[in-house]
């Protein structure tokens, strides 16, 4: 009976064995390390931050297995201050049947150092002006200082730093910025975190006393040549400011216009450097300020049709004959119109290309149309224009040249 009773179970155990073997292979997806740390430690600079496990586990279990249920942990609670190793530790989750063989690495690396905390001040810096004319009082902010936490040896001697845009700033305004620690010379301290980490600081903006703003308007004239059109312009600065006699600078109605740009031989964009002109007794805040005009020449698209083009045949093979039907082509090319008015039908080539032929017979083969002129160049063709052919498709019959013999023969 009990004989019976363990062959059984032998069976069931080889049964169980070959439906659900165990195997042992490495995990295919990296694994993170859990860093274990005291409270006021810091690490930095890991040899490893994941690692390979190999595990030993029924198929069933490999079917379903997911990365978090299998964690590795480093533990450097009780370990002083500089670079440490410890082994690093393996499990699978406790309802997972299975059992981690090994770990690659197998240790790691890591420099601890302690955590310090201490208050320090915010320190201000405008990092860009507000326009000419304007002027400000020392910016105030809503908090003095901020808790800086992090190495000991990194918060001994720094500052929060807000930094302040004010480019565009013409009136009071009121700036919520973020907060950096940076030492004495402003360059920004990493592994330091700052608490609050913004800071929010009212700057009072004002235009200074006789000081006021007039609105940039370029002064354009003339027509480019036939062919090409005038498409507008772009500048900088669009405002300047001014002194002076006030009653002339009301007169100009908060608007200056710039010297003016000719533009009448103009075939493409170009770029100018201007002056305002102001009244007698008005002056420029600064007096060197000039304007940057860019104006921008397009050109006048067409199209253009060449009729009668020539066909002719490329990549024929010796010993065959084509005739063409039709034996020539109209062309019909759009773009700008100065470049069309320098192409003739000389420049023009249509060609079929008949290297694929080597059998007597009829084809229908499309026939391609180039470009090419003595004074244009032939990347400017090609970028500026497009060329279609009439008709596509021509008929092509192949014969074999009496007395010789085709290639095929």
């Amino acid at each position: 009976m009990i004989a019976s009773l363990l062959m059984a179970f032998g069976v069931w155990i080889m049964a169980v064995l070959q439906s659900n073997p165990i195997q042992q292979r490495d995990y295919p997806r990296s694994v993170n390390i859990n860093f274990v740390l005291a409270d006021d430690m810091k690490m930095s600079d890991p040899s490893a931050q994941t690692v390979t496990v190999t595990i030993r586990a029924p198929r069933s279990v490999w079917d379903v297995l997911r990365t978090d249920q299998i964690r590795v942990t480093a533990d450097f609670t009780d370990l002083e201050e500089g670079p440490q190793t410890v082994d690093l530790e393996a499990e699978l989750e406790d309802r997972v049947r299975g059992q981690i063989v090994d770990i690659r690495p197998a240790e790691v690396t890591v420099t601890l150092s302690r955590v310090a905390s201490l208050r320090v001040p915010i320190r201000t810096v405008v990092t860009q002006e507000p326009p000419s004319g304007y002027t400000y009082p020392l910016p105030t902010c809503n908090l003095t200082e901020v808790t800086a936490s992090g190495p000991a040896d990194r918060i001994g001697d720094i500052t929060a730093m807000a930094r302040l845009n004010l480019s565009e700033v013409r009136a009071p305004v009121s700036l919520t910025v973020n907060l950096f620690a940076a030492n004495q010379a402003g360059r920004f301290v990493s592994e330091v975190t700052l608490d609050p980490a913004q800071v929010t600081c009212q700057v009072n903006v004002a235009q200074i006393e006789g000081i006021s703003e007039l609105s940039v308007v370029p002064d354009v004239s003339g027509f480019p040549p036939p062919g090409y059109i005038y498409e507008g312009y772009e500048f900088t600065p669009g405002i300047v400011t001014v002194s002076g006699d006030q009653r002339a600078i009301r007169a100009l109605n908060g608007v200056v216009n710039t010297e003016t740009i000719d533009i009448t031989d103009a075939t493409s964009n170009f770029e100018r450097t201007v002056l305002v002109k102001l009244p007698e007794g008005v002056r420029l805040v600064p007096e060197t300020q000039s304007i940057t005009v860019t104006v921008k020449i397009g050109t006048v698209r067409g199209s253009r049709q060449y009729s009668d083009i020539p066909i002719q045949v490329e990549g024929l093979a010796p010993g065959l004959d084509a005739d063409l039907l039709p034996n020539a082509a109209t062309v019909l090319l759009v773009g700008p119109q100065p470049i069309l008015e320098q192409i003739n039908n000389q420049d023009l080539t249509v060609e079929v290309n008949l290297s694929q032929i080597s059998e007597p017979g009829t084809y229908q083969v499309t026939a391609v149309a180039s470009v090419s002129s003595t004074t244009i160049s032939d990347e400017d063709i090609v970028a500026e224009t497009t060329l279609t052919v009439q008709p596509q498709e021509v008929n092509v019959t192949v014969e074999s040249i009496e007395g010789e013999s085709s290639p095929g023969d």
